[in-house]
Order: structure tokens, then C-alpha cells, then sequence
């Protein structure tokens, strides 16, 4: 009795998608400038070598990502989508596994996780550090 006790817990208490998928999503950022400024929401990265990946965390999407150089500059938007991984917490009966999605910001994932951060000469945006 113990046993099925023990194991119905464990199953109300899944958080499928904080499990599977994790708190971070990893971009990808590629150009064809070898190296740049990043800022990614707020956090500034000085003289990146590109392309590099980086981690942010799921809750905070959607995310900003600023590149610049002495000369150009651009800045993309990484959208959030639903992740579907979160769905098993309703199959295996885990409200309490959901709301830990939720909390974690696991629920999230970026819509896309390759950028092309595409740096013209002379396009200036004025830098927010």
C-alpha cells in the first residue's frame, strides 16, 4: 500500500517539461561580422566572437538580442511559443508538475533558436547601457 501511496506522489508531482526540456533555451547566433557587442536583455556581452550560443532563461521570453560593432548595429526579437512537453504533466495527472512549468518558465520555448544577426555599415541604433 505503501508503494502505490508513494507512487501516485510522484506522479502528481511531475514537472515534465522543468525535467525534459530545462529552465534555459540555448540560442544560436551567427554574422558575418567575426566579432560584436552583444546585449541580451540588458546584459551586456563585450567583443563576442561569432557565431556563439547562448543560454537565457525560459521565463524570460521573449528576449531582446543587440549586436554592435564600432560602425553598424541591429537589434531581433526571440518570440516565445508554447512547449508542448508541458502536456504530459496533464496526461500523467500532475496539476501541481504545471503549475511548476509554469513557475520555472519551462511552459515557454523560443520560436526560433537560430539568428542571422545581419550588420549593415553605417545603421546605428543608439546603444541602451
Amino acid at each position: 500500500m505503501k508503494k502505490i501511496v508513494l507512487g501516485l506522489i510522484c506522479l502528481l508531482c511531475v514537472s515534465c517539461a522543468t525535467i525534459i526540456s530545462g529552465t534555459k533555451a540555448n540560442l544560436y547566433i551567427t554574422s558575418s561580422v567575426p566579432r560584436a557587442t552583444l546585449l541580451v536583455d540588458g546584459e551586456r556581452y563585450s567583443n563576442i566572437s561569432l557565431p556563439c550560443s547562448l543560454a537565457v532563461r525560459r521565463g524570460s521570453l521573449p528576449t531582446t538580442i543587440e549586436a554592435y560593432t564600432d560602425s553598424s548595429s541591429t537589434r531581433v526579437y526571440v518570440r516565445k511559443k508554447f512547449n508542448p512537453t508541458s502536456l504530459w504533466n496533464i496526461l500523467l495527472g500532475g496539476l501541481i508538475g504545471y503549475v511548476v512549468d509554469i513557475c520555472s518558465g519551462a511552459i515557454n520555448k523560443p520560436a526560433n533558436d537560430h539568428f542571422e544577426l545581419v550588420l549593415n555599415e553605417g545603421q546605428l541604433l543608439t546603444p541602451r547601457w
